[in-house]
């Protein structure tokens, strides 16, 4: 007979121990899925413990003849419990199984119709997948480049974009991403370099003083010339060819035929103007420092430049170890000294020393020596020896040409039969 203390502290444990099963399931698992089969197995856990307990104290306190069944149904009914619980977090790191799959949207019919050319019913398939899944990028972007390249109906696909980008859980790289690619699409498609303007400017606007206004500035300094490109496919005009040189090829010099070289203080004074209405172009702004040093010896003003562009803050990094690269090879060229360029090197390892810039930048360092000397010094000039002329139409050795003298009359004639 075993005492009532020891029976209800039995089931007091038992029930302890299975509660702490099923909470270590629920929070190691986190299935909804699977509580009601929990909820089912400890309602049935707990009517046999009742009925168990009740029986006991009927029987004052004696155990059940049927307690070995009750206890194998329980362990029957919580054994796939316990192995998700015990063993699947284990087994789940060959096959990843301890996670269900996360729903997430399918766009493979849509890009069929895509294919196939209906995309009145691709379009419809991505909004059937939006609705389950609101505000998924990849599937708003989907939706408006079928719009945009496929339907050619450019208000519905900026309606789109727009739609999305109102949304305040947009990110800045999903809103700059949105706003980019619909610039690309009123220039490719409609052709609208001023539509493409304001696309841009709209990341401008949202996000000053950021790396994205600076890459969208950037791309607005250079719709000028997209928008020239465009004219000049929509009126093309006939190029007028110049004259060609007589007799070029009886030219002492082929000096003669070399381009016109534009003046450089005028090229400086076009990209200065350029500048002026676009300072946020660093494309031009560095071909303007290089004209500076190559083209008018004024290294100052080319520091001037660079410097200007790499004190800006937000420009990517991999751009600022760039230019220092680019201001290191002006200083070699136009010397100079050691210590100033090993200074400017040395801001790229101590800057970004997680770059692959500032790995070439050490061993720049490291032969830095040895490159200024090699500018320093020019090549020698290589002459060609002389050699005598028309040696090719010479007979000699090892080409020597075998003469046979003429016949004689009065020689006999050679036998044929002795070869």
């Amino acid at each position: 007979m075993i005492e009532k203390p020891a029976i209800i502290w039995v089931a007091v444990v038992s029930l302890a121990w299975l509660g702490g099963i099923t909470w270590a399931f629920l929070r190691a698992l986190g299935a909804r899925s699977r509580r009601g089969g929990l909820i089912f197995r400890w309602l049935i856990t707990l009517a046999l413990y009742a009925g168990g307990v009740a029986y006991a104290v009927k029987l004052d306190y004696r155990i059940p003849w049927w307690t070995a069944g009750a206890l194998t149904g329980l362990f029957v009914l919580w054994t796939p419990a316990l192995r998700r619980l015990l063993f699947l977090p284990w087994t789940s790191i060959f096959d990843g199984a301890i996670e269900p799959p996360s729903p997430k949207p399918l766009y493979s019919i849509a890009q069929a119709k895509r294919q196939q050319g209906l995309y009145v019913e691709a379009s419809q398939a991505v909004r059937d997948q939006l609705a389950k899944f609101q505000g998924d990028f990849r599937g708003v972007l989907l939706l408006a480049q079928i719009q945009a390249e496929d339907m050619k109906d450019m208000d519905s696909a900026e309606l789109t974009l727009v739609r999305y980008c109102a949304n305040p859980k947009v990110t800045p790289r999903q809103y700059a991403a949105a706003m980019t690619q619909l610039a690309d699409w009123h220039l490719q498609v409609a052709q609208d370099t001023c539509s493409a303007r304001l696309a841009l400017e709209r990341i401008i606007d949202r996000y000053p003083e950021s790396e994205l206004a600076l890459m969208a500035a950037q791309r607005v300094a250079h719709l000028e010339g997209v928008e020239k490109i465009l004219q000049a496919k929509r009126h093309p005009r006939p190029i007028a060819m110049p004259e060609p040189l007589p007799n070029a090829g009886l030219l002492d010099t082929a000096l003669i035929l070399r381009p016109v070289q534009e003046d450089p203080a005028r090229l400086a004074a076009q990209y200065e103007q350029h500048l002026a209405e676009h300072p946020h172009d660093t494309v031009v702004r560095e071909e303007l420092a290089v004209l500076y040093a190559d083209g008018l010896q004024r290294l100052d003003l080319a520091l001037r430049e660079l410097a200007r562009m790499i004190s800006t803050p937000h420009q990517p990094p991999q751009r600022v170890a760039h230019w220092l690269n680019v201001l290191a090879n002006l200083q070699i060229r136009h010397g100079a000294g050691y210590e100033a360029v090993r200074q400017t090197l040395q801001k790229i390892v101590t800057d970004f020393p997680d770059l692959p810039a500032a790995k070439g930048a050490r061993s720049r360092i490291n032969h830095l020596k040895l490159e200024m000397q090699a500018v320093a010094e020019p090549r020698p000039e290589k002459k060609l020896g002389e050699y005598e002329q028309n040696i090719g139409l010479k007979y000699g050795p090892p080409f020597r040409r075998q003469v046979m003298p003429a016949p004689d009359a009065q020689s006999p004639a050679p036998d044929r039969a002795d070869g």
